[in-house]
């Protein structure tokens, strides 16, 4: 078990502070360069702001504790030497963790019910019981874990949109309704391709515990078709969207996003059939960078 000393860094691994710095970033450029900025302002204040990122951040978090506590046995073998939960940290001390953590998204989702009503505490209710039923037991269950994990990462951006549902929204060439959802379904679709490339590169440990995952239920060939219709959907869909809203857009706005976000995809699609389950890390990395470039994306709009 780790020192003292060493507790702290075994802590901030464990909660993934790259992937929570990215939610903080996602929600602040989602709320003040659509949301604010594009003709209806935005019906939440600073502090409410402030509490949804603090809800959001908090259950995300919670919800990497509860599934490495489920995932003890299966990473001692996808990552041994490297599994911080029972081996830098105790069980017992990372269920104290966990309870830490819910606990104020609890305190943070309470004090949204002026803004939200009873939205906050059903959203809250739903996700935390979600992420600990897909960490217990759909995780190992072919696509339902990996649909989960999507649908929570598309809600990280959804969750803003909420309170402005029933306001009055300017005619304009892109507005924030379009905005927020074609941001919605390329969250939820680059996370379910993340999610299957994750199941092949942890197939060793997955198949040694008895998970029904995705590639060891389908098998791998299967799930890497499925990766590669998906990364069509979703370049298709992204080539839809500009067609339909032509000259909204400028060119150097357009090289931008095929630059850094098609081409990646298309080129991650190719490739991926050639590669070993423990090459796919370096897949699941391009697949977070391009989520990076695709708020990047949001701004220069």
């Amino acid at each position: 078990m780790a020192t003292a000393s060493q507790m702290p860094g075994a802590v901030i691994r464990l909660l993934r502070p790259f992937n929570l710095l990215l939610i903080i970033a996602i929600q602040l450029v989602v709320h003040h360069e659509v949301i604010a900025t594009r003709g209806i302002g935005s019906l939440l204040t600073t502090r409410e702001l402030l509490l949804v990122i603090v809800m959001t951040v908090t259950t995300a978090a919670a919800g990497y504790v509860i599934n490495d506590i489920h995932d003890v046995r299966m990473d001692e073998i996808n990552k041994p030497g490297k599994n911080v939960v029972g081996r830098a940290i105790t069980v017992p001390h990372a269920w104290i963790l966990y309870w830490l953590l819910t606990l104020s998204g609890a305190v943070a989702c309470l004090l949204l019910i002026p803004a939200y009503s009873f939205a906050a505490p059903i959203i809250f209710s739903l996700t935390t019981t979600g992420l600990w039923l897909y960490s217990a037991l759909f995780k190992q269950r072919p696509l339902i874990g990996n649909l989960m994990v999507s649908l929570f990462c598309a809600l990280v951006i959804y969750i803003l949109w909420i309170p402005q549902v029933d306001s009055g929204l300017p005619e304009d060439a892109i507005s924030a309704r379009q905005l927020i959802w074609a941001y919605v379904l390329f969250s939820f679709l680059i996370t379910l391709i993340r999610e299957l490339i994750k199941d092949i590169e942890d197939l060793r440990g997955d198949s040694a515990i008895g998970a029904r995952t995705a590639p060891a239920v389908w098998g791998v060939p299967l799930t890497i078709r499925v990766i590669r219709g998906l990364i069509a959907s979703l370049v298709i869909a992204m080539v839809a969207w500009h067609v339909w809203l032509a000259g909204a857009f400028l060119w150097w706005q357009l090289a931008y996003l095929g630059l850094t976000v098609v081409i990646p995809l298309l080129v991650a699609g190719w490739r991926i059939g050639g590669s070993e389950p423990d090459e796919m890390g370096a897949y699941s990395t391009i697949m977070k960078v391009i989520v990076v470039f695709g708020t990047i994306y949001l701004i220069i709009l």
